[in-house]
């Protein structure tokens, strides 16, 4: 096993470092994730309100608001994101 050392640096090159390396928990696969990448998806392609999708779901409005403009859960709209282009 070969560790790695930390050679400090600013938020921004942790983080790329952390993508790099394959250590970046998202979606579904954070501890602390309510939804999966399904769940996610079907909230972005939903025309229901964010009161009944909070509800349905079992998170606030704003989780559903991020949601649908891209905020979080960013990583499920690449193949939709390269169609544009």
């Amino acid at each position: 096993m070969s560790l790695r050392i930390w050679n400090g640096g600013d938020a921004k090159s942790n983080a790329a470092d952390r993508d790099r390396h394959g250590n970046t928990q998202l979606g579904g696969n954070h501890a602390n994730a309510k939804l999966d990448e399904k769940k996610a998806l079907e909230i972005y392609n939903s025309t229901e309100s964010n009161n009944v999708l909070a509800s349905r779901y079992q998170v606030s409005r704003r989780t559903i608001q991020f949601i649908r403009h891209k905020k979080t859960w960013k990583h499920i709209h690449k193949d939709e994101d390269t169609k544009d282009e």
